[in-house]
């Protein structure tokens, strides 16, 4: 049997939720395994910890209940019973790594919020380039099927 398109977007879509979770854990794990570290910790890097797990458990969360509606709306061209084709994966890649980015951001901006606000703004831009890619994935996919023939005679 043949996986078709959204098959295989809500299988992506439930890895990058799996891997949230997982990197989470592993980046809060080590923090957590140094002597002592959560009784001399200050406030600060208490809620970057609780940050490094909470928010990707919950996007995880939403990612993983949420998978089907999100691979529907990520690749609305596609047929559901053809094999995805190239424009298809680049509009799903691109919606994922848009995605990856935005959690990436809102984690730091969580973790970084008592530090002021000047430390914010790499991560605010970040976050604002990883919606855009997330909106304009199917923009990027158009524009990519379109350099991909660009220059090409179309005569049969």
């Amino acid at each position: 049997m043949r996986a078709n398109t959204t098959s295989i977007a809500v299988v992506l879509i439930r890895a990058v939720s799996i891997y949230l979770v997982a990197n989470g854990l592993s980046t809060s794990s080590r923090l957590l395994a140094i002597p002592g570290f959560w009784e001399e910790a200050d406030t600060e890097n208490k809620i970057m910890v609780i940050s490094a797990v909470v928010t990707p458990f919950l996007v995880a969360l939403v990612l993983w209940f949420s998978a089907k509606k999100l691979a529907i709306w990520m690749l609305p061209d596609a047929n559901s019973t053809q094999v995805p084709g190239d424009r298809v994966l680049v509009s799903a890649g691109t919606f994922l790594i848009g995605l990856f980015w935005a959690m990436t951001a809102l984690q730091a901006l969580i973790a970084l919020y008592p530090y002021g606000y000047s430390k914010l703004y790499p991560w605010l831009i970040l976050l604002a380039v990883s919606i855009g890619l997330m909106l304009g994935s199917n923009f990027i996919s158009r524009c990519y099927g379109w350099l991909r023939t660009a220059g090409l005679s179309h005569n049969k």
